[in-house]
C-alpha cells in the first residue's frame, strides 16, 4: 500500500506542481523540520482510511505558485486551497491505483496551517508514513486505518 502511495505522490507532484519529490529513508537525510506547515486530511472509502498530507509552508507556497502559474506572492487562502486539492487528487488517484474503481468514496478534504514547537516530535513521529525531500523542503504523507 505504501508503494502505491509513493507512486501516486511522485505522479501528482510532477504533473500538477512540477516538483520532484525524493523519498527519504534515513531521518538524518530529512530536510529541517518545518516550524510552520500545512496539514491536509481526507477520509477515504466511507471513513475506512484517513490520508494525511504534510508540507512545510515554503513547499505549500511553491506548490500553489506552480499550480496557479503565479510568479509573485500567493495568498495564504490560495495556498490552503491548493494544498486541499493536492490531498484530494492524491486520495482519488491512490484509490484508483488500488483497483477500487467500483467504489471510490472521498470525504471533504480539510486543511489547516499548523505550528510545530522545537523538540515537539521527531520526523517519523511528525509524519508516521512516507517522508520526502522536495527541493530541500519537508513533505510527509501517511494513511491510517481508522477502523484499526
Amino acid at each position: 500500500m505504501l508503494q502505491t502511495l509513493k507512486e501516486v505522490i511522485f505522479s501528482v507532484f510532477e504533473t500538477m506542481f512540477f516538483l520532484f519529490p525524493e523519498v527519504v529513508e534515513n531521518e538524518k537525510d530529512l530536510p529541517d523540520m518545518p516550524k510552520d506547515y500545512f496539514k491536509s486530511t481526507l477520509r477515504l472509502n466511507d471513513n475506512k482510511w484517513l490520508l494525511i498530507l504534510l508540507g512545510s509552508e515554503k513547499l505549500a507556497e511553491a506548490m500553489a505558485k506552480n499550480f496557479l502559474g503565479h510568479v509573485g506572492p500567493v495568498d495564504e487562502s490560495e495556498i490552503a486551497d491548493v494544498f486541499r486539492e493536492a490531498v484530494n487528487v492524491i486520495g482519488g488517484n491512490f484509490l484508483m491505483k488500488l483497483g477500487n474503481r467500483d467504489h471510490v468514496s472521498l470525504g471533504v478534504p480539510e486543511v489547516e496551517k499548523c505550528r510545530r514547537f522545537p523538540g515537539e516530535e521527531t520526523a517519523r513521529d511528525f509524519c508516521g508514513g512516507l517522508s520526502f525531500n522536495v527541493d530541500n523542503e519537508f513533505c510527509g504523507v501517511c494513511i491510517k486505518d481508522i477502523h484499526g
